[in-house]
């Protein structure tokens, strides 16, 4: 982790490590919540993503929507009640209150988070395309479960990170990318939750498609054959997963 150094007089530098005892904290952890705050971001939780403070004009705007959406609404008390209430937290301030506010946003998806995901679902694309190449003989030969282990089988909706992850595939579904997943989505497969932990097979059966890969591509160049898999590589993704 960088490391951040500043200068502050003997005064200041007394007053943060004694605000820092009084919270049971740390100085460099009070320091951090404070630029967490300065930046619009609050503590990690499983839960929804609260900033620890707004900007004024952050809090103005807010406002100013509550404002709006509450005349529209007029005609609906306990829907004026509820915006004139958020205008006040904001208007006021009153930071514990901002939960409300963003409680149905969710933590960001890490860039190389959603780009995993991708990674597995383009493994699966064409691991479910090369079974459907397989002669009969050769997917009887792999055998029931291994093609299953092939097809994608959802996150655990359990998990945090993987059910967050659920959600992105179902993003990228309604926008017609890896369009061909949405049959494991279904209420058959109970819309994609695994009820088990997904995420460390999958890493390690992309592990082993990414060895593939690099490998055709070493002894083939850019050969569409880079894509295409046969019944001893399907064995040895599955393997891995």
């Amino acid at each position: 982790m960088p490391t951040i150094t500043i200068r502050v007089s003997d005064d200041v530098r007394d007053d943060i490590e004694d605000l820092a005892t009084a919270r049971g904290m740390t100085v460099s952890e009070l320091l951090r919540t404070q630029i967490d705050a300065l930046r619009g971001r609050g503590e990690e939780t499983d839960g929804p993503t609260t900033p620890l403070a707004l900007g004024d004009v952050q809090r103005l705007i807010l406002s100013q929507q509550h404002e709006i959406l509450a005349a529209l609404r007029a005609d609906d008390p306990g829907d004026v009640e509820y915006h004139q209430k958020r205008m006040a937290a904001l208007q006021g301030g009153y930071t514990l209150e901002y939960s409300d506010e963003f409680a149905s946003i969710s933590p960001e998806l890490s860039r190389e988070d959603c780009r995993l995901v991708m990674d597995i679902l383009d493994m699966f694309r064409l691991t479910s395309h090369a079974l459907t190449q397989l002669s009969d003989d050769e997917r009887v030969a792999l055998g029931e479960d291994v093609r299953e282990t092939l097809e994608f089988n959802g996150f655990d909706l359990n998990d945090t990170l993987e059910g967050h992850m659920l959600e992105y595939v179902r993003y990228l579904v309604s926008n017609r990318r890896w369009a061909e997943v949405e049959p494991r989505l279904s209420d058959m497969y109970d819309g994609g939750n695994s009820h088990c932990p997904m995420l460390p097979m999958y890493k390690r059966m992309l592990t082993v498609h990414q060895q593939i890969r690099a490998q055709r591509r070493a002894d083939r160049g850019a050969s569409r054959s880079v894509y295409e898999y046969d019944a001893d590589d399907l064995r040895a993704i599955a393997a891995a997963g």
